[in-house]
């Protein structure tokens, strides 16, 4: 439901359906829930829409994916995950989930479509979706 919330939320901003104040009062509740993500495919390239990937950062390994409407015209949410342990080896364009904790939420400071929000999710997991 976490995820449901925050997705329609967005596609209703970005239709100019929902203003940006109402969405955030709608979905600020969430913070500290547990979310688990639409499955997405694994793609080894960053800046890819409606894909994730992984990058290590230091000892840490993060999963990114940049969650686009159905014409790739906004970007409804970036999603950046804080993952607990290193990924499996997944094959490249397999679907994959991943959820954690969602530990916080910003919105975009200008208030245009192009792109509406950024999850930031922590203790978070991945999973094959297949």
């Amino acid at each position: 439901m976490v995820y449901i919330r925050l997705f329609s939320g967005a596609g209703l901003v970005s239709e100019g359906k929902m203003s940006y104040k109402k969405l955030e009062a709608d979905v600020k509740p969430l913070v500290g829930q547990k979310i688990l993500m639409a499955a997405h495919p694994y793609i080894k390239r960053d800046g890819t829409l409606n894909a994730t990937n992984f990058i290590k950062e230091g000892t840490k390994w993060k999963a990114f994916s940049a969650a686009a409407n159905q014409h790739g015209t906004s970007i409804l949410c970036f999603e950046k995950f804080t993952l607990i342990k290193a990924p499996l080896p997944f094959q490249e364009k397999s679907f994959i989930r991943c959820g954690g904790m969602l530990k916080s939420i910003e919105f975009n400071p200008n208030e245009s479509n192009m792109w509406i929000m950024r999850l930031n999710v922590e203790d978070a997991f991945v999973r094959s979706a297949e």
